[in-house]
């Protein structure tokens, strides 16, 4: 468990930096192929926040001081276009959200080989119904009008980079 505030921003920045970095390679995945980073980035990140914690050990000011220089690595390492995807990390994981968030759950009905609906089906949510399908119908709208926006967002940082 972390001893000081320092050491726990440091973790924390280290986390974010280390999802970012997990969900851009998602983001460059296939249906075919699940890629994630090469244990060399991990390791990479992991070393730079061990040493930055070993530093914050040393009090309140050397913790200060490793705080902010780990807020500034991870964004250096957040921004940083990286040579396998040509694009920032964190444009690949906001991608990669926006991604899932425009998929969202499969609501499609299975279709048999004549092109009717399957009777294994589960109904449609506009077929059955009540408060249920009115939160599910709700659910479908917000995902639909989040990802829009991150998708908005997404493409003017692609833009700009």
């Amino acid at each position: 468990m972390a001893g000081s505030n320092y050491e726990r921003i440091l973790a924390a920045e280290w986390l974010v930096v280390m999802a970012t970095e997990t969900l851009d390679a998602l983001g460059q995945s296939t249906e075919t192929q699940f890629t994630l980073p090469t244990p060399s980035v991990y390791f990479a990140t992991m070393v730079v926040y061990l040493m930055l914690a070993a530093v914050a050990m040393f009090g309140e000011r050397p913790g200060r001081l490793a705080a902010a220089f780990g807020g500034v690595a991870g964004l250096a390492i957040l921004i940083a276009p990286t040579s396998k995807g040509k694009r920032a990390p964190v444009v690949g994981a906001l991608a990669y959200f926006a991604q899932l968030m425009k998929s969202g759950p499969n609501t499609q009905a299975p279709t048999s080989s004549t092109g009717t609906a399957s009777a294994s089906a589960p109904p449609s949510a506009s077929s059955s119904g009540g408060p249920v399908a009115a939160a599910e119908g709700a659910a479908a709208t917000a995902a639909d009008a989040f990802s829009g926006g991150l998708t908005g967002i997404w493409g003017w940082i692609e833009s700009h980079a």
